[in-house]
Order: structure tokens, then sequence, then C-alpha cells
């Protein structure tokens, strides 16, 4: 058995308050990319650590395309 075949497609990309989550058609989770808007507010020293909205989403977006590419 195929891995993905496990997976239902199509993946689609769920947006929540810290993070995208990848779900299959069935909506099973299987992978969040997560994000921080507020670290511009702040110095924060560590913010390049931290992924920001429009980053996680191109890599979340990506992922639910993977079926596509792989087929």
């Amino acid at each position: 058995m195929n891995e993905l075949d496990r997976l239902r497609e199509p993946w689609k990309v769920v947006k929540h308050d810290d993070c995208f989550q990848v779900v299959d058609a069935t909506g099973r989770f299987f992978l969040s990319v997560s994000y921080r808007q507020d670290l511009h507010k702040s110095r924060y020293t560590h913010a390049g650590n931290y992924l920001g909205s429009r980053e996680a989403e191109t890599i979340a977006n990506g992922v639910a395309k993977l079926t596509q590419l792989l087929r």
C-alpha cells in the first residue's frame, strides 16, 4: 500500500490563530506549521527563529499540493 493512499485526497489547509494545519479529505489532521505574528511589536531577541504567517502558509500550501506533484 502506498503511504499517500492512507491520507484521502484532496488535502487542504486550515488556518488557526497560531498555525496552519494540513488535513485530508476526511478531516484527519497530519501536519501543523506554527507561526508568530506578535514578534514585530517587541524587540524579541530570537524573533528570527520563528516563521511569520506568510511563510507558514506557503509551507502548508506546498505540503497540501504534494499528492498532485507526486502522482
